[in-house]
């Protein structure tokens, strides 16, 4: 709603909308390494609305927490 308020007055700068949800994932089990309980939590954020003369950004927080996603690589080594 802001956005399209601001796209009205600002139509040059203001992005586009973003996703406009969160998903939150959690993961857990038992670490067969160790035996030893484990959890994760993180919210997913989904892509970012383009702006004038460019794309929008992926695979960020967006308008949340605003950091990247955990690279998958973390939850391999896990």
């Amino acid at each position: 709603v802001l956005f399209g308020a601001l796209a009205s007055a600002l139509p040059d700068i203001v992005p586009a909308a973003s996703q406009g949800t969160m998903n939150n994932i959690t993961a857990g089990g038992i670490d067969p390494r160790t035996e030893q309980p484990f959890a994760y939590y993180e919210t997913m954020g989904g892509g970012m609305g383009a702006r004038p003369g460019l794309d929008g950004l992926s695979g960020v927080h967006t308008h949340m927490s605003n950091t990247l996603n955990t690279p998958i690589e973390a939850f391999e080594y896990a």
